[in-house]
Formats: C-alpha cells, sequence, structure tokens
C-alpha cells in the first residue's frame, strides 16, 4: 500500500504540472501539443478525483476515532453514533482503496507510435501500464523486427510491460472502466483505458457521392478524386495505396489540394515517411522505406551497441540509401536525412 501511495502522491503531483502547463501560451498556440496535454489531464483526473476523496474520508475517519477516545463517560448513543460513523468512514476507505489500487493501472490499445507515448507518460506519472497490441511487433509500420525488439526491451525496462500478437474483446466496467478482456478470456484491470489503434477514414459520405474509396478517398498527384475539380487530402486521402495520416503529409497534401482548386497545376510527390520518438528512457529515428516491399530486393547494414543502448540500421536499393531505423543515438539524424533525400550511395552514406 505505501508504494500505492507514492504513485498517487506522483499522479497528483504531475495532474498540478498539467493545470498550469495548460494555461501557459505556448502549449494554447500548439494545438498538438495541447490536445496531448489535454489527452494526459484528463486520464489523470479520475486518478486524482479518488485519492482527493480518500484523504477526505481517512481524515473523517481519525478525527471520529478521536472523538471516540475523548468520549470519556459521554452518553451511550452519543458513543453509538461515533462507532456508527467509524463503521462508515472505514468502509469508505476501504472501498476508495481499492478504487485507487485499480486506479494506478492503466492499459494502453494500441502499440504505435502514439500509443507508446501515452503510456511512457502515464509511466512518467506513476500508473501502472500496459501496452496491447494486435501486431506482432511495436511500431510496425515504421520498424523492422529487430528493431521492434530493442525497443520492446527498452519499454520493459523502464516498468512498461508489453504484449504483442493480442485481441482485444471488449472494455469491461458498469459505469466506469474495470479493465480490458482479450479474446482469450483473460481480464486486465484498469480504471484508465488509452484507445490508440490508428486511424481509419470515414468514407462514407464520398462513397454516397460516387467518390472512389477503400482505405480512404482515392486521389490522384494533384490531389483530385474520382470526380474532377472535388480534391481529399489529409488523414481521409489514399495516394499510390498509402493513407500516411501523418502531420507532414497532411499539411503538404492540403497545399497542393488548395493549389489546383484555385486553378494552379501542381503534382504531390510523396516524401520518405519519418518518425521520431522520445520515450522509454531512449529516442527513435526511423525514416523512409525499411525493407517492407516483399518484392524489392533490400542491400542493409546493421551496427548495435546494446551497452551503450545504441542500434542503426540502413537499406538500400539499387545501391542508394532508401531507410533508416536509428535507436539511442540521434546525433547523425540531420545528416542522414540528407542523405535520404539525395538517395545517397552507399559508399557515401557508410564509407
Amino acid at each position: 500500500m505505501p508504494n500505492m501511495f507514492t504513485q498517487m502522491d506522483a499522479v497528483c503531483h504531475r495532474f498540478e504540472e498539467l493545470s498550469v502547463r495548460l494555461n501557459q501560451p505556448d502549449a494554447a498556440a500548439d494545438p498538438a501539443l495541447f490536445r496531448k496535454l489535454m489527452r494526459e489531464y484528463h486520464d489523470a483526473e479520475p486518478v486524482v478525483q479518488a485519492y482527493r476523496e480518500w484523504q477526505t474520508a481517512q481524515d473523517h475517519l481519525e478525527q471520529a476515532k478521536a472523538l471516540l477516545e475523548e468520549s470519556g463517560a459521554l452518553d451511550p448513543d452519543f458513543k453509538q453514533m461515533i462507532q456508527q460513523e467509524i463503521s462508515e468512514k472505514s468502509q469508505d476507505v476501504e472501498k476508495l482503496e481499492k478504487m485507487m489500487e485499480h486506479a494506478a493501472k492503466a492499459v494502453v490499445i494500441g502499440g504505435g507510435v502514439l500509443g507508446l507515448e501515452a503510456a511512457w507518460e502515464l509511466k512518467k506519472a506513476g500508473v501502472d501500464v500496459q501496452v496491447l497490441e494486435a501486431a506482432p511487433i511495436l511500431m510496425g509500420r515504421q520498424l523492422d523486427e529487430n528493431a521492434s525488439d530493442i525497443l520492446r526491451m527498452f519499454a520493459e525496462k523502464s516498468g512498461v510491460k508489453i504484449s504483442t500478437g493480442v485481441s482485444v474483446e471488449a472494455v469491461e466496467g458498469d459505469g466506469h472502466v474495470s479493465g480490458v478482456r482479450l479474446s482469450d478470456g483473460q481480464v486486465i484491470p484498469a480504471e484508465v483505458v488509452v484507445v490508440s489503434a490508428g486511424v481509419r477514414a470515414n468514407t462514407a459520405l464520398a462513397k454516397e457521392i460516387g467518390l472512389d474509396a477503400d482505405r480512404a478517398v482515392k486521389v490522384n498527384e494533384r490531389m483530385e478524386t474520382s470526380v474532377p475539380n472535388v480534391y481529399a487530402c489529409g488523414d481521409c486521402a489514399e495516394f499510390n495505396g498509402a493513407n500516411y495520416a501523418v502531420w507532414p503529409e497532411a499539411s503538404e497534401q492540403g497545399r497542393i489540394a488548395g493549389a489546383n482548386a484555385a486553378g494552379d497545376q501542381i503534382e504531390y510527390a510523396a516524401t520518405a515517411p519519418t518518425l521520431t520518438f522520445h520515450g522509454m528512457n531512449t529516442a527513435l529515428f526511423a525514416a523512409g522505406d525499411n525493407g517492407k516491399n516483399p518484392n524489392l530486393l533490400y542491400k542493409t547494414a546493421e551496427f548495435k551497441d546494446m551497452g551503450k543502448g545504441r542500434y542503426s540500421k540502413y537499406y538500400f536499393l539499387n545501391n542508394r540509401l532508401a531507410g533508416v531505423i536509428m535507436i539511442g543515438d540521434l546525433s547523425d539524424m540531420v545528416k542522414i536525412t540528407e542523405a535520404l533525400e539525395k538517395h545517397a550511395l552507399y559508399k557515401d552514406v557508410l564509407g
């Protein structure tokens, strides 16, 4: 129990930090940061509320016990009233302690970058966190198996539990969340559940008006849909079979779509998808094509120094840099990004 109270104090401290941070001008000026802080604030709020209710109930219980000890020769009816108060407050304290045991537990559904960022913030707030990922590896869109295993090692060393290859059946609870049930029947207790299982475009309206859509609304290099002069971009757009659903791509697609809708003739060129992640006591950078196309023959170079927590892997197509994964040491990130943009030769990248 003392460890739980230490966790509760840490959650309350983080909650107060978030209250201040959300009112600072730089947070309000950055929508992505504001949403991230607000999600963390809402996740912590029920935990803090339960802890404060417990503290109040505990204070009332102690006051009632002290009053009983001081009552001396007071009449029996008054003593009975105090004893009844003690009994009720003891039940309140026990109930709230059970709630807090669960409140100190969170489940994050989704082992992508947003899910892991949420898990790390909860862990830093003193919450016991478990990540559930349906795929066999973490960050499967950006990492290969080796890099994912290393990231998982860092996560578990940091105290974040990871379960891959699992299927979520339901979120359980009556009035409030009590746990997450898996397809095998196992129930993982939790008071907080964060769902970060990817982006799915709502294509209903697009299909109703006759636009061609699959995972998202299909567009050409001008961001034009199958209906002339109707454009789509960002999370709702699918270009060459890909729905990127990341801010840099959405911004660039929006620029192209807006210009062409206004009469320009500008074509969109997909850039190498990039990812940076800071958490689990490490840092990660992934960019470009990291061996995801089974029809292509990649040349790779892998470097590992787990004593220093460093890992890097380079992917080449036709002897030119196509993708990279770096964990731990990101000091060469800018240089490698420039090499990717130039499709640098193997000898120029690795000497």
